[in-house]
């Protein structure tokens, strides 16, 4: 099976690296193409390709032009993307113009923004083959999709239902965990990887589904569900459009110490902040779900968050290539129509975001009787005195979000 590993292209001249993996044994093949002009005007165009056995043999030969850092880096596939990333540190920014150095950071954005399809990607949910199944997810409400690192993850319940990966330009590979097949009959996933096969979506989504709420019986991951009933009511419920926040990606991770159960716009629902003034910029804010007072201490509880978000937000590095990485996945959702306006839309642009990046709690079933979350905000105020827990009440029931209802919680209020 042939997959693409990295895209990158100049003016003039582009490459295509593939990788195959046929019995356990991993090939590469680099495909080329240039365009010349000779001197009677008459366009020349050369094809070849080339293979290689690693990717590190390709990636030699690739950097041993001087001039590497002046490609375009389309596409790096997320396999590959932290020994580039390595290899970028590595370089000596001293020897560097000021020209090359902006070339170079340019190479850094493009690692660290991971989350983006390609345009091929986006046009075939839009009209193409992949339209069916963008169709099933804006009339299941209980189906989430999110944007990846050039394949989409949908999920259900908090569970990846289907993954869909771009091999190349048209050419996709779909993939359901079997994980989930739980106390389901072998029948029940035959229909399932039957249906998957020949990419039969009005079969696929009931069959995969009923499997996983078999499952979730058994392996409940309410914290996860919960936080995908979040994005469902600020999304694209009935009352979306009247909320304060969007939410641009669900169970955010790039792999370099970030990791966020949500990250939403911050966006007020009055008419003179949705009009996007000039002087108005929203604000980006990550958010953490914490379901039961069991979720609140440990290696993945309270503390540990607030200890990466400020190691996170203090590297000004990665926070400019967050909020770039926000804008394309927030523009790439509002082309797919995951993002519910009012009847009459909203086409005003967001290009960029607040200086500052909030973090709050979304604090779900508290037992008022326990003393477990007034221990950790304790132990919070013990080690990081400035930072100030913040955490979003629900108006009423529901999970609408609304700044209004946004507090500073401190032990003192328990």
């Amino acid at each position: 099976m042939e997959e693409l590993i990295f895209h990158w292209g100049v003016e003039g001249f582009g490459a295509h690296l593939f990788r195959n993996v046929e019995k356990g044994k991993e090939r590469f093949v680099l495909r080329f193409n240039s365009l010349m002009i000779d001197e009677d005007d008459n366009e020349i165009v050369k094809k070849g390709e080339v293979p290689y056995d690693s990717f590190t043999a390709y990636w030699k030969e690739f950097i041993s032009q001087p001039t590497w850092f002046h490609y375009h880096p389309v596409f790096i596939h997320s396999d590959y993307r932290p020994f580039v990333y390595d290899f970028l540190l590595s370089v000596n920014r001293d020897l560097l113009t000021e020209q090359e150095l902006d070339k170079l950071n340019y190479w850094f954005d493009e690692i660290l923004m991971a989350r983006k399809l390609s345009d091929s990607f986006v046009e075939d949910f839009k009209g193409g083959s992949l339209k069916k199944i963008l169709e099933w997810v804006k009339s299941d409400h209980t189906l989430e999709f999110n944007i990846r690192d050039n394949y989409v993850n949908i999920y259900y319940r908090g569970g990846n239902i289907l993954r869909i990966r771009e091999k190349a330009p048209g050419k996709y590979t779909f993939w359901f965990d079997e994980n989930y097949k739980g106390t389901s009959p072998p029948s029940k996933m035959e229909q399932i990887q039957g249906s998957l096969l020949v990419q039969d979506w009005d079969n696929f989504f009931p069959f995969a589904k009923q499997a996983m709420d078999f499952y979730f019986a058994d392996s409940p991951k309410e914290e996860r569900e919960f936080a995908q009933l979040v994005v469902r009511d600020n999304n694209y419920s009935g009352i979306a459009n009247g909320t304060d926040y969007f939410i641009i990606d669900y169970e955010y991770d790039n792999h370099q110490g970030a990791r966020f159960d949500l990250v939403a716009l911050e966006w007020p629902s009055n008419a003179v902040s949705r009009k996007q003034t000039k002087k108005f910029k929203p604000r980006l804010v990550v958010m953490e779900m914490k379901f039961g007072d069991g979720a609140f201490k440990g290696s993945a509880g309270m503390v540990k968050h607030v200890k990466d978000f400020i190691d996170f937000s203090s590297n000004p590095g990665k926070v400019s290539a967050f909020k770039r990485e926000m804008v394309d996945l927030f523009k790439q959702k509002r082309a797919l129509g995951l993002i519910k306006f009012g009847p009459s839309g909203n086409s005003n642009p967001i290009d960029e975001f607040d200086e500052m990046i909030e973090m709050l709690f979304l604090i779900a079933n508290h037992d008022p009787e326990s003393r477990v979350l007034k221990k950790v905000l304790l132990d919070i105020k013990t080690y990081y005195p400035e930072f100030d827990i913040k955490v979003i009440t629900s108006s009423f029931l529901g999970y609408g979000l609304y700044n209004h209802r946004l507090k500073t919680l401190t032990p003192e209020l328990l």
